[in-house]
Order: structure tokens, then sequence, then C-alpha cells
């Protein structure tokens, strides 16, 4: 029976856990034995007391004071901090999704305004679920042990054609009473033979051709001095001393060239200067081009025990970025400024012990950014987790997703990953060491990556992980290099012929996607074999909205009809696929998306302009006029209107009388009016007309009227007569003018 490897996403919205520290599965522990009656930096600091001497117990370093204090440190954690609740554990230790990654303190060399890094998470937490049956990619994938070396004791293993013979060196520090050589490793004819031994003290840290001469580098440490070693030539091994600088402590360090980070064609050299087992400074030596480097950028003092370098343009805007990895929960990116300069661009809270040696992700899961990436420890729980943070925009890097790792270890274990392509296919993996294993990841989806191999070793691992290709065939090899296994190991991939399961890209809706319409129809998802094989697929969804499958089916977007869609509702749609005839390796991936909230109906506004005025009207005719009606309420409001009341008197006439779904955006609504004017003379007629909004009385308009008639002509002549009566009456000579006065 193997293992099946299922996916489980967080898509709590609120808040993320950046961390493990402590988990979900600690909580209980910590609310019978923690209290929040003292502050997080306490308990922070406890831990850390706490793991440092755990650490120098295992290193056989101050075994008897060690155990005490261990002892004394864990009843102080306990005295201290009784009684958390699991609320305002998850308090401590998540944070809001909107919460920046807050930028360092550096030294005088770090810009004063550092943009801040905004934080996104999803979260995954790898779950394993027996399989129905056998996977094929499980059955056939196998590591041989080709090559058992002299132990490394410290430092990493650099690989390096340093004599230019067509033969890649395996090189580091050999384990040796007093001398601690560095010693080189050829594979020729699949047999490892030690070709070269350079006497000197101290760490292999890399090699490589770093001022571009033509002549093999490797660094190394010598006590407290960081030392270049050159070829005399180009067809010779290191041996002569070009360069080195002095350090601030003997504690070991880590150096890495082969990156250009000002872009002047020179590689320079990045050191992390361990001057104490819990404070380090990172530092950056420019490669003068005539075998010296000078020191052109130093940080501050940072905590934590440096283990690992990484460099490359992560945010893609044109400028080299550095990434320092320590054992810290704190993970520092800084750029450089197109010059000898550098500053910090900000600090990643990665609340993990034993963030061991990072590695660069070569956009491994194809969604469009290099994934960075860690391996730590929770120091609780002594369980591995991996960490994938990328970059979409300048100086913003996010924390796309994480891994719990399948072990159970003990405390103190560096972890240590690294990618390349070890299984010979078109996708790197993900390779990780932990304890007493190490175990390979391979993407299958966006920030999705699935557990497919793991190797048990005898005793514990905690050194160097690193990959290599001695015999250039086209599997990368996996060299893991420690103390503690008695040896160094060379791992590669059995004579079988390679075969990729298929993978998922282009998920509709996207991952996490939120105020999704309910008006969705169709989930989709394009699924690919890299060889072509033909495959077998189905999508479930939860709460059930729709299903579907497919046989033997190729490369192409799949996808699923969905119906009745709920407002505000989470649903997990679940993709399942695999190629029978190719790797036979069942592919699950679990998505989410949340649909839009409810929506609140928008309010219309009814609103209505124009007056109705006639004067002199004939009684008994027809009149017209008009008004309009119109929306002026919220923008996606719909108003359904009438006319309620008009005038007792005359006939009316309105078109139209009512109308619906009138919106903001429509042009007003013109409302002709058509009145019979009652057959009464001399009358003045008012009134008002009454608009409504049929779904809210409360919301109307009015229209004035007023109409008038003329007086009668009978009317006017008589009052005419009456006044020439009266005048008569005062001028009595005027009567007697009119009618006598022409006779």
């Amino acid at each position: 029976m193997q293992a099946q490897i299922t996916l489980k996403i967080n898509t709590n919205s609120e808040q993320v856990t950046i961390g493990h520290y402590p988990t979900e599965e600690n909580m209980d522990f910590l609310s019978k034995n923690l209290c929040t009656n003292k502050t997080q930096s306490m308990q922070t600091f406890l831990y850390k007391e706490l793991y440092k001497y755990i650490i120098m117990v295992k290193e056989n370093r101050f075994m008897t004071k060690g155990i005490a204090v261990c002892i004394i440190v864990l009843f102080i954690a306990i005295s201290y901090l009784p009684c958390i609740s699991t609320r305002e554990t998850q308090a401590l230790t998540t944070m809001d999704t909107n919460t920046n990654i807050t930028n360092g303190e550096g030294d005088g060399t770090l810009s004063p305004d550092l943009p801040t890094c905004e934080l996104s998470h999803d979260f995954i937490e790898m779950a394993t679920s027996p399989l129905q049956e056998s996977s094929a990619l499980s059955q056939e994938t196998t590591f041989n042990l080709i090559g058992t070396l002299d132990v490394c004791n410290g430092g990493t293993v650099a690989s390096y054609d340093t004599n230019h013979n067509g033969f890649v060196e395996l090189i580091y520090e050999r384990k040796e009473s007093g001398v601690f050589p560095a010693i080189f490793y050829e594979n020729i004819d699949g047999k490892f033979t030690l070709v070269h031994t350079l006497g000197v003290y101290g760490p292999v840290w890399d090699a490589g051709d770093f001022d571009g001469d033509g002549k093999g580098d490797i660094i190394t440490q010598h006590i407290d001095e960081i030392r270049i070693y050159e070829s005399s030539d180009e067809n010779t091994y290191p041996s002569s001393l070009i360069w080195s600088a002095q350090l601030s402590g003997n504690i070991v360090c880590f150096a890495t060239g082969g990156f250009d980070l000002d872009k002047d064609d020179r590689q320079e050299i990045i050191v992390a200067n361990n001057f104490g087992y819990d404070t380090h400074t990172n530092r950056v030596y420019e490669n003068n081009g005539d075998n010296t480097y000078t020191l052109v950028f130093e940080t501050s003092a940072i905590a934590g025990h440096q283990v690992g370098i990484v460099a490359d343009d992560f945010d893609s805007d044109g400028k080299m970025e550095f990434l320092a990895s320590n054992e810290a929960p704190e993970v520092i990116i800084y750029e450089n400024n197109g010059d000898n300069s550098y500053q910090e661009e900000c600090r990643i809270n990665y609340s993990y012990y034993n963030a061991g040696q990072g590695c660069l992700g070569d956009d491994t899961d194809n969604d469009g950014s290099n994934e960075i990436i860690l391996a730590g420890e929770n120091i609780i729980t002594c369980k591995d987790d991996i960490t994938f943070i990328e970059s979409s925009i300048d100086n913003n890097y996010f924390i796309t997703s994480q891994i719990k790792g399948p072990s159970d270890n003990a405390c103190g274990t560096r972890y240590r990953s690294i990618i390349g392509n070890v299984m010979g296919g078109p996708r790197p993996e993900l390779i990780i060491s932990g304890y007493r294993e190490w175990y390979i990841y391979r993407p299958i989806a966006n920030n999705q990556f699935q557990e497919i191999f793991l190797q048990n070793e005898p005793s514990n691992i905690d050194g160097q992980l690193f990959l290599t290709n001695t015999n250039n065939n086209e599997y990368q090899e996996i060299v893991i290099a420690s103390n503690y296994i008695g040896s160094t190991k060379v791992y590669e991939t059995g004579d079988v012929e390679p075969n990729d399961p298929v993978f998922f890209s282009k998920e509709n809706p996207e991952i996490n996607a939120t105020n999704v319409m309910t008006t969705l129809f169709k989930l989709n998802v394009t699924i690919e074999d890299p060889e072509g094989d033909s495959f077998n697929w189905d999508i479930e969804t939860s709460p059930d909205i729709g299903n579907s499958h497919g046989t033997n089916e190729y490369n192409g977007s799949k996808s699923c009809l969905v119906t009745g869609l709920q407002n505000n509702t989470i649903y997990t749609w679940y993709v399942n696929a695999t190629d029978p005839a190719g790797s036979g390796t069942w592919i699950i991936a679990v998505y989410t998306f949340t649909t839009e909230k409810v929506p609140q109906s928008s309010q219309p506004d009814l609103d209505c302009q124009g007056t109705l005025s006639w004067t002199k009207v004939k009684p008994g005719t027809t009149v017209t006029g008009s008004f309009i009606v119109k929306n002026i309420g919220e923008d996606t409001s719909q108003l359904d209107w009438k006319v309620e009341s008009w005038p007792t008197w005359g006939t009316w006439t309105f078109i139209p009388s009512n109308g619906t779904d009138l919106t903001p955006e429509h042009d007003p609504q013109i409302i002709d009016v058509t009145v019979v004017v009652p057959d009464e003379k001399n009358k003045n007629f008012t009134g008002k007309i009454k608009i409504v909004n049929k779904e809210n009385s409360s919301d109307f308009s009015t229209i004035s009227v007023s109409l008038t008639t003329p007086r009668s002509r009978l009317i006017i002549h008589l009052l005419f007569l009456k006044f020439f009566e009266r005048l008569l009456e005062r001028f009595p000579l005027l009567e007697k003018l009119l009618f006598y006065g022409f006779y």
C-alpha cells in the first residue's frame, strides 16, 4: 500500500498563520502549560534559550551546563507561562492578511525609507491517506547510492571542474585529525577517486571561476579568515592562496561566490560572518578583477546563526537581491542599488528555528514567479515545514504557501532545501533534508507540491545537501554530507525511464478567489501531461454544485458545469487525474472560492420636473403639455412609477401613465399630458399631479397645474352700458349733444 498525498487549504481570510510556533497540534499542550500573564517577548526569549542549550547538548558542547540550563529554563518557562488559552495563543502567532512584513534595521549604508513588503498567504497542509491502487511512480522511483566518500567535517560540498578536464569535482573539508584538508573527488568511469588534497584548515564554501580568468577558485575558511585559493593555470587544481580577509570571529560562517550583484561582469563574494553563536553580520566583497576583493557592505549585528545565502533578481525589478537565511525566526532580503551599495529591502518574520540552507526555484510551479524556498523546524513539535515565498511586484514579497512536512524529527535538526532535476523529467523537483531522512517534492499545480519520494538514513543527517552532475548524464546527483552519518553519500536515480504525472494550471475561479458571482456556471482547469500521455480525470465539488469526469483524454482545458450557487458561501472543488499508461500517479488538487455576499438592494429615488400652465383657454377645448420622470437614486437601482392622482376638473390623459425598471443611467421619461377643458367661462383652475414610486409610497413628486378660461362678451357689453349711463348722468350736456346736437 503506497501513500497518497492530499492537500488541505486553509481558507480563513481573517488571519494567517505565519509559523507553527505554536501550531494547532501543540495548542492543547500550550493551553495546559503556558500562561499569558507574561509578555510574548518573555515567552520567545525562554524558548530561544532552551533551544540554544539543546543544541549545545546535541553538539557535545558544555554537556553538563547545557543539561542543567535546559532543565532550569524549561521550569522557568512553565512557571512563567501557565494556562494560556487557545484563542490567546493563536493571537500570538497569527497576523492579519493585510499586515506588512516589516523592514529591519541596518547600518549607515541602508536607505532610511524602506518600502514595506505586503504579505499574502495561503496555507497548504499535507496529510497522507491510503491509496486503493499502488502508485506507479512510487514503485519505480529508486535512488542508487553511487558513491560513499570521506566524511565532511563542516561547510558545504562545492562542485566545479576546477582543472577543466571534463570531470566535475566534489570539494569539501575532510574530517581528519589535526589538518582538516580540502579534498577533491572526481567520478571517473563510475568510481569516485580522490584526485587532489589542499592542506588548509577549515571548511570549503564554494567553487568556481569568480574573477573570470579561466582558473578554478575555491572559497575556504581558516579559523577567523575567509580565503580564496586559485589554480596556477587552467589545467591544474587550486593550490595558491590569492586573497584572504579577517573575520570578526572564528565561528563557522557561510560564504558563496558566483553572483554578479552589481552587474559589472565581476562576481562578488557574499559572506555571513558568525562572530557569536547567536549573532552574525552579512558582508559583500567587491571583485576588483585582479585577484583582490574589497569589503563594500556589511550589515549591523543580526540575531541567529547564518546557514544559507541565495541571490537573484527576486522581484524582477532589474536589481539583484540576496537573501540570508538563518536559524533565528527571520529572513532578510538585501538589494543592490546598481553600484557597490546595498540596502535592506525587507524582513520576513519567519517563525521557525533551524531555517537552514534556502534555495531558489526557477518558477517550479509555472505561475510566472520564482520561488524562494525555506525549510524550518517547529521548536515545540520538532516537525519540519517548508515555506514558499514569491514576489510579483517590486520590493513586495508574499508567503504563497507552506507545506507541513511528513516526518517527526528530533529538535535541533538543521534543514536544507534545494531545487534541481534529479528525476530527469521536464520539471525540477524540491529536495529537503531533515533529521534522518531526505525527501522529494514535485509541483502539481500553482503553489501546490506533492511528496513523491522519501529516503531514510540510519543516523542523523543534520548536514549539507547539494546537487551536482559528476558523470555528465541527464540526472543530477544528490549529495548528503554530514559528520553524523560518518560519510558523504552521493545518490542518483535508478535506470528507469522518467515519466512525470499530470500537472494542473489556469484554474478558474482562481485559487482562493473571493466575491465570485453566483451566476458562475462552469469550473475550469487545464490538465497537461508532460509526455503527452492520455489521462483520466474527475472534478467534484462540496457543497455539491456539480461534477464531471473524463477518460483517456489529452492535454487541454477541462470543465465542470455548476448550478445553484448561493451567496456568501465557501465552495471547494477537487481535481483528480492520473496517466495510467505513464507515471500512474494520482494527482489531487484542492481549490476553494467564496461567492459574493448577498447584494443589498439599491434604492431608487423618484424625481419629476416640469409645470403645466395654460391661460385664456376656450372652455370645452383640449390642451396638451408634458413633464419628465427620472430616477436619481443609486447606480444600480430600478424605479417602478405611476401617476397616482391628478385634478378632478377636466378630463386627463397621461401617456405613459406608469413605467418600470427606470435606472439612473436611462434618459428621463417624458410624460405627455392631454386635458379636455371644462365648459366654464371666466374660471381659474388649479391643482397638482402626484407621481409615486410603486415600491415606496413615501417616495413621490408633484407637478403644479393651472388653467384659466376667458370672460363672456355679454358681460363686457353690460358693464359698458352701465358705465355709459353713469357718464350721462354726470354730464347732462353730453346727453343733449349726443341726442340733439345734430339737429
